[in-house]
């Protein structure tokens, strides 16, 4: 799995936004390229992405800009991923990858496929235990990743007791 340009920065431009919220403010594009020293186009392209995804909203005026749509605290990391990029494990990736045929020659007794759809289950379910507010607090660390690694070694326990 790889971070792009447009994750990393559209992340980063929303919590700009995030910070606001509690002010009831909105935040400008120009105010946001100034604040993470990027290219107010490459912002534009950015929010239009984030407003598609719902995540954000725009109005119009002097006093207008960009808002969040839902508090910090109901928007999870996992939301501004899926609006950025692919799943770890895409719908088409047994499709995607199978040569020159029509489908892939392991789709019967595939090894791999269970790796990356246990690594897509991990990654989403690890994202959407992070709140932009646990960003903002620096909160995630201490509250969430402690959490969230007990659980996985519960379910691991689970797995293990049923197999």
């Amino acid at each position: 799995m790889k971070v792009t340009a447009a994750e990393e920065y559209g992340l980063r431009c929303l919590l700009v936004i995030a910070r606001e919220y509690i002010n009831g403010g909105a935040v400008s594009i120009k105010d946001v390229a100034r604040r993470e020293n990027i290219t107010t186009a490459y912002v534009g392209k950015l929010l239009g992405v984030l407003r598609a995804a719902g995540l954000v909203t725009a109005e119009r005026g002097r006093s207008g800009g960009y808002m969040l749509t839902r508090s910090p605290e109901e928007i999870a990391l996992k939301d501004v991923m899926d609006a950025f990029g692919d799943p770890v494990l895409a719908r088409d990736h047994c499709t995607k990858y199978r040569g020159d045929g029509e489908e892939c020659v392991h789709v019967k007794s595939c090894t791999v496929h269970s790796v990356w759809k246990d690594l897509d289950r991990f990654v989403t379910s690890f994202f959407s235990n992070i709140s932009l507010a646990d960003l903002i607090s620096g909160g995630y660390r201490k509250n969430n990743i402690d959490l969230f690694f007990g659980r996985i070694a519960e379910e691991n326990e689970e797995v293990k007791e049923i197999g």
